[in-house]
């Protein structure tokens, strides 16, 4: 049986030192919540997992041109599930939280070392931003223009 499908319904890809792993939510048990939780698989998978190659030769892409290596995607999916988490603000704030980091952690290139250093400060910063920005403060003049025509 092809790799692939022994895995299955996990996905693991490698982000610089890490494995992540992604779900399939076509398989019905993951779907219905029924399948065994992959803490008692752990031990089958890693013994799979080398059979796979370990080189992380898949490039990461935030925008077209900017390619990425697994440590630094790794770590701004970090900030964005932190910022997703983050209980005190309202899930739509959650929301605009991650779109402005997103927005801001590709302006330049991502991979320059102070990158990551501006990268914390704006995953501190952003939800006081948008937790004390009134509701009107979401649209700029443009984007209001074109809502009221």
């Amino acid at each position: 049986m092809p790799l692939m499908c022994r895995l299955y319904p996990f996905g693991f890809y490698a982000m610089g030192e890490r494995t992540a792993v992604d779900v399939s939510f076509y398989c019905r048990s993951v779907g219905q919540g029924s399948g065994a939780p992959i803490g008692e698989s752990i031990a089958d998978y890693a013994r799979l997992l080398p059979a796979r190659d370990s080189a992380d030769t898949r490039r990461h892409r935030l925008r077209d041109q900017v390619p990425l290596d697994g440590s630094t995607m790794w770590e701004i999916e970090h900030h964005m599930l932190s910022l997703l988490a983050d209980g005190s603000l309202t899930p739509v704030d959650r929301i605009r939280c991650v779109l402005q980091f997103v927005r801001l952690a590709t302006t330049g290139h991502p991979a320059q070392p102070t990158a990551n250093l501006l990268r914390k400060a704006m995953a501190k910063g952003i939800p006081t931003q948008i937790r004390d920005a009134p509701p009107e403060a979401t649209m700029d003049r443009t984007q209001q223009a074109v809502f009221y025509q």
